[in-house]
């Protein structure tokens, strides 16, 4: 699963490395939640990061509450879910990130662990998108994040790991296609050689405490 983020870099290093264009109210963050806001950058507009929730509110649900179960996708079903059938062709996303956090679990206890590219750039989760329509008529935009199996580094924390797309795929993750073979093809677990990852302190724990303490060794 991916159950925290990190998109710490500034405003001028994301839109060099992702060749977009950052929303004027963006805010960095050394701990996202769900339920927070994330930059997403959808299908239909391929170069503006846009301000979204992380949380999957369908269109047609009745409340909001939906997303807090719905901020990950399975790579493996949603080709086929009625939930994420249709969002899976028609409305793709790519979540801005710079690193996230897994737990190793060892008895009662869970360490939390720091994970990101090796040369700590900003890179993009494929994910899935929607709007709501809020009782107040707004158009609220959100999010999930796609999870596949892990490679061998994030195997050892977890049986999961968000879905990483190096520039080559968010390109065609982005394209037109509706194509679920080739679609599907995109979504398997990103190089370790190209990660790293540490133990960090269990402050992040605290969905609330945003520090950089978050993301220092221990």
């Amino acid at each position: 699963m991916c159950g925290r983020l990190t998109i710490t870099s500034s405003k001028d290093e994301i839109e060099a490395h992702l060749k977009i264009k950052m929303p004027d109210d963006f805010v960095p963050s050394y701990n996202v939640a769900p339920t927070q806001n994330v930059v997403a950058v959808l299908n239909i507009d391929p170069a503006v990061g846009k301000i979204a929730k992380w949380g999957l509110v369908p269109s047609w649900s009745k409340d909001q509450s939906i997303g807090m179960r719905l901020f990950n996708a399975r790579a493996e079903t949603i080709s086929e879910k009625p939930l994420f059938r249709n969002l899976f062709k028609k409305k793709r996303c790519f979540i801005v990130a710079d690193g996230f956090f897994e737990w190793k679990k060892e008895g009662k206890l869970k360490r939390p662990y720091f994970i990101h590219l090796k040369g700590g750039e900003p890179f993009s989760f494929a994910g899935l998108w929607d709007e709501w329509k809020t009782p107040n008529g707004i158009n609220l935009l959100t999010c999930t994040i796609i999870t596949t199996t892990p490679n061998p580094m994030v195997g050892q924390l977890h049986d999961r790991m968000p879905v990483v797309l190096d520039n080559a795929i968010r390109t065609l993750w982005l394209s037109e296609s509706s194509d679920t073979t080739l679609l599907n093809s995109l979504m398997g677990p990103f190089d370790e050689t190209k990660m790293e990852m540490y133990e960090v302190s269990k402050l992040c724990n605290k969905a609330g405490y945003d520090s950089p303490e978050c993301i220092l060794p221990v």
